[in-house]
């Protein structure tokens, strides 16, 4: 099996083996020929990460105990490479235009229109590591195109269409239709969808469908095609090695009729195993991912989606639901987070050290110091690093191990370890794409199992995402077969499908602490899962990469033990949890430790045995990073020349302790991963819908409109805000043109207000400008910004809602500013605004008993100032009267704008009862900026009193 594995992978090494052998190659190439078959073979004995005849996929379950073998007839399944059905489908979209007149194009959904092109970015070629990108004019003809396949339409009827429109132009009409498929622009049928598994047998039924057995030169590839097809169902079911590489040979030469390309064909292995194990293992994977979502660096989100949540508030506001084609435009919206593929958004400053960081810092340091070679995690430790159980953690995920037992006796009776060796970003990641080698026995359990997984939010959708990469190499490995009900496909041709949602389909919304993906009209969550481990940074299509990861970026996700920033030390020592690995030892190696490679073998061996003394490291060790990691013995001459080829090649290679072949007794020594999915048990998160959200939301005031808001950021002293407030703000009041503001504190990125005045003409435009340049002369501000406002309908309703909610803040911008005005008074700004927020809620609610309910139920309990809480009690009496008139004025004018919100949400079928924390927020921000503790206190003071008179009320007082 090794040299068919070999001559499948490499025939490029294969010939360079053969002139070996023939005499015909210099002493450089007996060496490089030497180290690439080293590598091939040490990979056959180490790594079990699924490649062509090396390593196969088998499964397996948990049971009492340890039972079934491994046995020796293999089963290799081959399907037609992507490269290989890239080069396929051109052919046959260039046979003869009758037949492709039949074929059904659509639009592609990755195609973007932007000013006058059509852009069509990532799409690969064949044999590109990388995609391109084709821009092509949008005219007059095919923008129509456009607009007549938006649903799949035959080539033939898209081109009646322009021939009707733009008569006398039928060589025209061809060529560009042609065009727009030869740029995928256009895609027909003959395109496999990504949850094909089968491409071939999808390009025969398309082809037949269109008709091509009736075409000459469509015909001809039709028929190489269904020869290549009968020859790799007898590679598949050959009982010999001798017959089914006969039937690979047939296959290829059928396949290189049609398109000849260098590896036209893929191979992967089904194992004979009926291998199980015993339940004990999967408890310990259990608490390995709880631990390890505990210990994750990234316990809310990384500072890039922090950056993006913190733009789209500020953009569109929170409750906003925005057509996710919009978000990530980067003209109208706001583009895709830094760190993306094409991102014009800075990268967030880095983070600085951590608690956690010092304390794996230390941690690594004693162990070097002390000899111990591990880290032995407990509850303790756990609380040192920061790492409280979650209140939410992505609610599914695999996690790869390997397992540690010196035999199958010892495997049952509990003496065993496992080895963590990686972890996926959800369930189905590792194993999707081989779901389709699996026996139904094997399959269908899985299949059931990923459609009941848990969703992180409340009826959300589960939806099977799909698009090709950006590179034919990575189109090879996120083939998958179709697994949910509900599809979400990007870029490809299918069928219309009722279940299926589009881009167009989906919005983004925003609450406080996260984002949330939902369809735009039932405002459904929607958590699409991807069936494949395609890196995401450089090999998926951006927007795949924005739809999966916008529905977990804002909470823990299980991720592999990361040290932080000790990564970088020379060696990191083990990490233990019970009996659990969670992280290997590991040893860094640089070129500079050791001699160079000009330097005699046996000085640069004495050296590496030297490095090896002095840092304890094993004989038996792991090279390499992530799934690319070879087992080595460095005793050996051999291995000791692998380590020093690649530091010669790298400057810089990692060691990581490895099992040895006592440790794998159970399994025989073979090199093995077990992929289980794991998932969490907790309450899903409810996406709370505000109104005007399914509406559409309104204009935006643009800086120097004449009729709408005026949009201002005043940026100076933070210790001068309050004077501005009181003394500046109300200026614009008093003034002739008596002009209506209201304003926010805000901080990031520096200190400033946000004031936002109501003008509805050049001479009211005119007097906040003599307002806003008196300031700057009098050296009150520092910095005046002219800004765009966004009315936020998303949060506070539509239209007349939208128009009454800032009414509202007007009034409770007037509130604020007399609140913070008024010091003929023994009593706090913190009791005064608990008092504000009390009379808030009764005129939002109606009533006093309804806004004390609702205190009592939503407001934050706390422990509050005994003599704040008993001032805010009197404060509070419904006949207290002993109020400043500047308060009551503006609090009986902000009840009267109150009471006009609460009726216009009640004409769009609403209640204000939901938008109580949002407005109570804005509040204390005005007062105080944006400050949690002082909010939470001033809220536990209301609760207080709401407490208090509750209970005088039960009593009859």
């Amino acid at each position: 099996m090794l040299g068919a594995a070999i001559r499948d992978a490499g025939p490029t090494l294969v010939q360079r083996i053969g002139r070996v052998c023939q005499g015909n190659a210099s002493g450089r190439d007996l060496t490089r020929v030497a180290r690439s078959t080293a590598r091939y073979v040490l990979r056959a004995q180490s790594r079990a990460a699924p490649f062509g005849l090396f390593a196969g996929v088998a499964p397996t379950r948990f049971t009492s105990a340890v039972s079934g073998t491994i046995g020796v007839d293999h089963r290799p399944m081959a399907r037609v490479s992507a490269a290989w059905t890239t080069a396929a489908v051109d052919r046959l979209e260039s046979c003869e235009p009758e037949f492709t007149a039949h074929l059904p194009v659509v639009v592609n959904t990755l195609a973007v229109v932007r000013d006058d092109r059509i852009l069509v970015e990532h799409q690969p070629e064949p044999g590109a590591d990388q995609g391109t990108r084709s821009s092509l004019r949008l005219t007059a003809p095919a923008r129509m195109v456009l607009e007549t396949a938006r649903t799949p339409t035959s080539w033939a009827q898209v081109e009646a269409a322009l021939n009707t429109a733009f008569p006398d132009r039928g060589d025209a009409v061809r060529a560009l239709v042609g065009t727009l498929v030869r740029h995928r622009v256009l895609l027909t049928c003959l395109h496999p969808p990504m949850d094909t598994p089968d491409p071939l047998r999808h390009l025969i039924t398309a082809a037949r469908g269109a008709g091509a057995d009736r075409y000459p030169r469509a015909a001809a590839v039709l028929a190489h095609l269904e020869a290549a097809q009968r020859s790799l169902e007898d590679h598949d079911h050959a009982p010999e090695p001798a017959v089914r590489a006969a039937a690979m040979s047939r296959s290829r030469t059928a396949l290189a009729a049609v398109a000849p390309v260098d590896a036209p064909t893929s191979v992967d292995l089904r194992l004979e195993s009926d291998l199980d194990l015993p339940r004990t293992v999967s408890w310990q994977i259990q608490d390995a991912a709880g631990v390890l979502a505990r210990l994750s660096p990234v316990r809310q989100c990384t500072p890039a989606w922090a950056d993006y949540h913190r733009r789209f508030c500020e953009r569109y506001g929170i409750g906003a639901v925005v057509p996710v084609t919009e978000v990530i435009d980067p003209d109208r919206g706001l583009g895709l987070p830094a760190g993306f593929h094409g991102s014009r958004l800075p990268t967030p400053p880095a983070q600085a050290l951590s608690e956690r960081d010092a304390v794996l810092l230390d941690l690594a340091q004693q162990a070097a110091v002390d000899g111990t070679g591990e880290i032995v995690v407990d509850d303790a430790l756990l609380d040192r690093l920061g790492a409280a159980p979650l209140d939410a953690v992505w609610p599914h995920t695999e996690l790869r191990v390997r397992v540690h037992a010196t035999s199958r006796e010892a495997l049952d009776a509990g003496d065993f370890r496992v080895v963590v060796a990686g972890a996926s970003r959800g369930a189905g990641t590792t194993v999707g794409r081989f779901l389709d080698l699996l026996p139904p026995s094997g399959r269908d359990p899985l299949l059931d199992l990923y459609r009941r997984l848990p969703t992180l939010r409340q009826d959300a959708i589960l939806a099977q995402l799909t698009c090709p990469a950006s590179s034919a190499r990575g189109d090879q490995v996120s083939r998958t077969p179709v697994v949910l009900p509900t599809r979400l496909a990007l870029g490809q041709h299918h069928p219309a499908d009722p279940n299926a949602l589009g881009l167009d389909d989906l919005a983004v919304t925003a609450d406080p602490h996260r984002l949330h993906l939902v369809t735009r009209y039932g405002l459904r969550p929607v958590e699409p899962v991807v069936f494949h481990a395609l890196e995401f940074t450089r090999a998926a299509h951006p927007q795949m990469r924005f739809l999966t990861e916008l529905p977990w970026a804002f909470t823990a996700v299980l991720v592999p033990f990361s040290w932080g920033a000790a990564t970088h030390l020379p060696y990191l020592p083990r990490v233990r949890w019970r009996q659990c690995v969670l992280a290997p030892a590991r040893w860094r190696l640089d070129a500079h430790t050791l001699p160079g490679p000009h330097a005699p073998w046996q000085e640069w061996v004495d050296h590496l045995d030297q490095w090896r003394a002095t840092r304890r490291v094993p004989a038996q060790v792991e090279l390499g990073e992530n799934d690319q990691r070879l087992r080595l013995n460095l005793d050996l001459s051999a291995h000791q020349d692998l380590v020093r080829s690649e530091l010669v090649t790298a400057g810089r290679v990692f060691l990581r302790e490895a099992s040895t072949d006592r440790e794998l007794g159970w399994i025989g020594g073979r090199a093995h991963e077990l992929v289980a999915t794991v998932t969490a048990t907790q309450t899903p998160i409810r996406v709370r819908t505000l109104p005007g959200s399914a509406h559409p939301r309104s204009p935006e005031h643009l800086p120097g409109t004449m009729a709408g808001w005026c949009s201002l950021k005043l940026y100076g002293h933070p210790d001068r805000t309050t004077e501005l407030i009181t003394e500046e703000f109300p200026r614009l009041s008093a003034s002739e043109r008596a002009l209506s503001w209201w304003f926010l504190r805000y901080r990031d990125p520096e200190p400033h207000l946000r004031v936002r005045i109501r003008v509805e003409g050049p001479e009211q435009l005119g007097a906040v400008h003599t307002w806003t340049r008196d300031l700057r002369e009098r050296g009150l501000v520092a910095t005046i910004v002219h800004d765009t406002y966004t009315p936020e309908s998303g949060r506070f309703g539509p239209g007349a809602a939208m128009k009454a909610a800032e009414t509202l803040f007007v009034a409770d911008s007037r509130a604020v500013t007399s609140q913070l005005t008024t010091e003929s008074t023994d009593h706090g700004t913190r009791v005064w605004a608990a008092v504000s927020m009390t009379d808030l809620v009764h005129h939002l609610l109606g009533d006093e008993p309804t806004a004390r309910r609702w205190l009592i139920d939503h407001a934050p309990p706390g422990v509050t100032d005994r003599g704040e809480a008993q001032r805010t009690i009197t404060l509070t009496h419904p006949d207290h009267d002993d109020r400043p008139a500047l308060l009551r004025d503006a609090w009986q004018n902000r009840a009267e704008a109150a009471s006009a919100y609460t009726k216009a949400l009640a004409d769009f079928g609403f209640t204000a009862s939901h938008i109580l924390p949002d407005l109570l927020h804005l509040h204390s921000t005005r007062l105080f900026g944006p400050d949690p503790d002082a909010e939470r206190a001033c809220l536990s003071l209301a609760r207080a009193a709401a407490l208090s008179w509750n209970a005088r009320a039960k009593e009859g007082q």
